[in-house]
């Protein structure tokens, strides 16, 4: 990475979202040239973290684009810190489904390398996956955003927009398994962008982002985080409102407190003009929080 690179890197972890601990950052740097940067995202209950390294893949797969060679982070932590195995797990699993090497290099805010490596899968022999060919990899077609410009021009409009990004959202998905079921959110934020996301899975399950989750980090992370609607939909609900999961009104409830929103939220039939609504409040009655968000 050239000085200016590593410039945006450290700027990138003014974006983390802390309860308590340490900023940090990284980059996910593709063979088609692009990068993408994403930082760490603390949650009250510590179960729904969501380190740095995952939200810059978690931006990539959502860009369709599969090509990630090698990631760099900074932390603020000391250089004795323990290079967790569940964020190798993390990056292990991407890359055993895009069929890659990924090289993997971790600093401090001061540029001090505190581990490097050529092959991160290399790095937790105990957890060797099989390389797998996924469709959704194979057939990905053209690197695009999952962002467009979005003005609200009225609340059926809106909310038919919403829905219509959703289930576009289910082809973004990054499963583990060509079969496996679908689920696709999307979010419209107050400033005028609408996002829309899949699911990112993992082998081991533990560090799923559901799609909801990955389409409020979508927004969050570029910058525009006050989101007004938020919208669900799944192939496994065609003819029924599909209703967000505990873990997914939690992460929404405390990012929604930490960035100041309210959204409506949408659960949406796919193959049906029928959906249920809902306020945060109304969905997730007194949410349960450790402490005040560090502002």
């Amino acid at each position: 990475m050239n000085v200016s690179d590593l410039k945006k890197l450290k700027e990138w972890m003014d974006k983390s979202v802390l309860k308590k601990g340490p900023r940090a950052a990284s980059v996910a740097k593709s063979e088609s040239g692009k990068f993408y940067f994403g930082a760490y995202i603390g949650s009250d209950t510590n179960l729904l973290d969501i380190t740095s390294e995952q939200v810059a893949l978690l931006r990539s797969a959502q860009n369709n684009d599969f090509g990630i060679e090698e990631i760099i982070s900074m932390t603020e932590e000391a250089e004795e810190i323990a290079i967790s195995p569940i964020n190798i797990k993390i990056m292990a699993d991407y890359a055993a489904r895009t069929q890659k090497s990924m090289g993997y290099k971790l600093m401090d805010a001061k540029e001090n390398i505190i581990f490097e490596t050529k092959d991160i899968s290399g790095e937790i022999p105990f957890y060797k996956k099989q390389n797998v060919s996924l469709q959704r990899v194979v057939g990905a077609g053209k690197i695009s955003d999952n962002k467009l410009v979005f003005a609200e021009k009225d609340d059926k409009n809106a909310i038919e927009t919403l829905k219509k990004y959703a289930v576009q959202g289910i082809a973004r998905n990054f499963p583990t398994y060509d079969s496996a079921s679908g689920y696709g959110s999307a979010v419209i934020t107050e400033d005028g962008f609408l996002y829309y996301s899949g699911q990112y899975s993992s082998f081991e399950k533990r560090t799923n982002i559901h799609s909801e989750m990955a389409a409020v980090i979508s927004a969050v992370m570029d910058g525009h985080p006050k989101i007004t609607r938020l919208g669900v939909v799944s192939s496994k609900y065609p003819d029924s409102p599909v209703q967000m999961c505990g873990c997914c009104r939690q992460f929404v409830a405390e990012m929604a407190v930490k960035f100041d929103f309210n959204p409506e939220i949408y659960c949406f039939s796919r193959d049906t003009d029928e959906y249920d609504k809902f306020l945060m409040e109304d969905y997730l009655p007194k949410s349960w929080s450790s402490k005040k968000w560090k502002k």
